[in-house]
């Protein structure tokens, strides 16, 4: 499958537009996903007390304990206030990898597994 991108400097809305052979639907159909997921946000409270969005795709884990969910990128955390029932939904349909009950870890930045342990690709040793 060959990618071609061309700019469509009259369309200033933000949709994508796939073409595809016939034959190669089923990967234009995991393309479309790939990319709904990168796009995607949720919204979190960073370390000033400010709700911003962040990608899905740039979270590292998500982790639950004590009532509270943390979500961890490459250098930075944030706390999310959405109910842990609500984003394991989110997250178990994902590109993201349950190791336990209380963690969702995004196997795109996953560097290393060992039976023990998983190494991220920032360096990050979670146990499992």
């Amino acid at each position: 499958m060959n990618f071609d991108f061309l700019e469509d400097m009259d369309n200033d809305d933000k949709e994508i537009e796939i073409q595809y052979h016939p034959q190669n639907q089923e990967d234009a159909l995991k393309l479309k996903k790939f990319i709904e997921y990168q796009m995607q946000t949720i919204d979190v409270v960073d370390e000033n007390n400010q709700i911003k969005k962040i990608r899905l795709a740039m979270i590292y884990y998500v982790h639950y304990h004590q009532q509270k969910i943390t979500i961890y990128g490459k250098n930075e955390t944030y706390l999310c206030y959405q109910s842990w029932d609500s984003i394991s939904n989110l997250f178990e349909n994902l590109y993201f990898v349950e190791v336990r009950k209380d963690i969702f870890i995004n196997h795109y930045h996953i560097k290393d597994i060992q039976s023990e342990y998983i190494v991220l690709d920032n360096g990050q040793i979670l146990s499992i």
